[in-house]
């Protein structure tokens, strides 16, 4: 049933905001209104270039969605020397080096991360 919700708020929203530079993107559990020239992938370039001779020591991107795999491919195509982490949440197919198989894991690790720092 949720899944037809969603594609139904997709469906009216796109009829609503047609006129508008709006991209209405039905993810995992997710129905996303962004402007249509900026994804995630744009503000992954955009952060990696302000952020350019900065050592801060290792990338690591997590996530579950489409959109996500662009960002993994543009990750491991501009930093293949890097201390990168790219990972799936989910086994299936994917541009990620990693995956985790659920949230719980994703908030292990980022406890343990913490924790060391």
């Amino acid at each position: 049933f949720g899944s037809w919700q969603a594609n139904e708020l997709q469906i009216n929203l796109e009829k609503v905001l047609s006129h508008l530079p709006l991209m209405i993107v039905n993810g995992n559990k997710t129905v996303e209104v962004r402007p249509s020239r900026i994804d995630k992938t744009y503000a992954v370039k955009a952060i990696m270039k302000d952020l350019a001779g900065v050592d801060f020591g290792f990338v690591m991107a997590i996530g579950d969605g489409r959109a996500d795999e662009n960002v993994f491919t543009y990750l491991n195509r501009a930093f293949p020397k890097a201390s990168l982490i790219t990972s799936t949440v989910g086994r299936k197919t994917t541009e990620a080096k990693y995956y985790l198989p659920n949230v719980d894991s994703v908030l292990g690790i980022l406890s343990k991360l913490i924790e060391a720092s």
